[in-house]
């Protein structure tokens, strides 16, 4: 009977054991996010910079000659917080939006870095009144035109002006629902003019001096919508949710 009762023991310990392992040994789903790096307002591609990923900078890759990247993220997590940047000596880190992203998610697709180099980011900083010393954040994002959706680098390039005039744009905090200030549009000529009261067809949008924490960005049209953007701001981050992601017209 001794001896009986310790193999049942022995038995029941295997399978905990294996229960145990099975619930804890779930793999890591990998989400890849693949677009190009080019110099704002140019067509040019940035090569050699840095793409890593705010919240999990274990994830890093590097854009090739032609600024084409593929970053691969483990999703270990559901609703994990995703916010690419990239960096490279001569150009303003710059920060895209931020994805909620769940295990087995699909791959994003032309997430592009639209990065101005220090001296063009110095030029637009003092257009706007921001100081070198400012170490608020900073916001920007294109109301872009549903023809974009799905393209090509190379046919988002060559297509042109992409954006959408006559849009009314919102920055709200998710949690307490604070509304931003602003927010100043860029004129057709690529240069924010603190006059316009909505986009012109650049469809360049900016938030100035912009508190920490998570915002959604929204815009407002009188026969056309567009989709609600998450972004999240820390201290002396640039956020240029650019197109075709952004705030980009529904199909």
């Amino acid at each position: 009977m001794f001896a009986r009762t310790l193999l049942l023991s022995a038995a029941l310990l295997a399978l905990i054991s294996c229960q145990t392992t099975t619930a804890t040994s779930t793999p890591a789903q990998v989400t890849h996010f693949r677009g190009v790096a080019y110099t704002f307002n140019t067509p040019k591609p940035i090569a050699g910079a840095t793409i890593s990923v705010a919240e999990l900078p274990q994830f890093v890759t590097t854009t090739d000659a032609n600024g084409y990247y593929d970053l691969a993220v483990e999703v270990t997590s559901d609703s994990q917080k995703v916010t690419p940047f990239i960096a490279k000596t001569g150009f303003h880190t710059i920060y895209l939006q931020t994805w909620t992203l769940h295990p087995g998610d699909a791959d994003l697709e032309h997430v592009h870095f639209q990065t101005p180099d220090d001296d063009t980011f110095f030029v637009l900083a003092t257009l706007v009144g921001v100081g070198p010393k400012t170490t608020q954040c900073q916001v920007v994002t294109t109301s872009s035109d549903k023809v974009v959706q799905g393209m090509t680098y190379e046919q988002f390039r060559d297509h042109g002006a992409h954006g959408v005039g006559g849009v009314k744009a919102t920055a709200t905090a998710v949690i307490g629902g604070a509304v931003v200030p602003g927010p100043i549009y860029f004129n057709s000529k690529v240069v924010p003019d603190p006059k316009l009261t909505e986009s012109s067809d650049d469809g360049g949008i900016l938030w100035t001096n912009v508190p920490d924490g998570e915002f959604v960005l929204h815009g407002s049209h009188a026969t056309r919508k567009f989709t609600d953007v998450t972004i999240t701001c820390a201290p002396n981050r640039i956020v240029n949710a650019n197109p075709p992601w952004g705030m980009h017209e529904i199909p």
